[in-house]
């Protein structure tokens, strides 16, 4: 989301100033990844708790396994991040990195059965509408 467009934004500045991975505290990417990190597992589990009190007849109840799946997997996701980070030089940092990366993999390979399919599929109607622009109007139909 936008942590992630805004870590990578400043790591792509960050390459001429010849900053190089991994970043100390004092640094722009990881203080911004902190603070990612800690808002979407603060915004996931509200997220989270206001699903489990809201009125039943306000949501989908077939749709709430991938609801709580999705939101449990970015807490996941999020909440080993900030692990990881905190474990730096610790003996047990592998296996850190293994819990975020494979929920990482996890998020990515259920992306096309959940909601996240939704932004490709909005990628595609982008894409043709643009393409649609560009054909003359063969019936006259509509001005755009």
């Amino acid at each position: 989301g936008i942590r992630d467009v805004a870590v990578t934004g400043v790591q792509t500045c960050a390459l001429p100033i010849c900053w190089s991975a991994p970043y100390d505290l004092p640094s722009l990417p990881k203080a911004l990844g902190a603070l990612g990190g800690v808002m979407l597992c603060l915004g996931t589990a509200t997220q989270c708790l206001l699903k489990y009190r809201r009125h039943p007849l306000q949501g989908d109840p077939t749709q709430n396994t991938t609801d709580y799946g999705f939101m449990v997997l970015l807490f996941l996701i999020a909440a080993s991040g900030l692990w990881l980070w905190s474990w730096r030089g610790h003996a047990h940092l592998a296996l850190a990195l293994a819990v975020h990366l494979g929920a990482v993999m996890v998020l990515f390979l259920t992306a096309p059965y959940g909601k996240m399919v939704h932004g490709f599929f909005r990628l595609l109607s982008l894409a043709r509408h643009a393409v649609e622009q560009r054909q003359p109007n063969r019936l006259g139909l509509g001005s755009d």
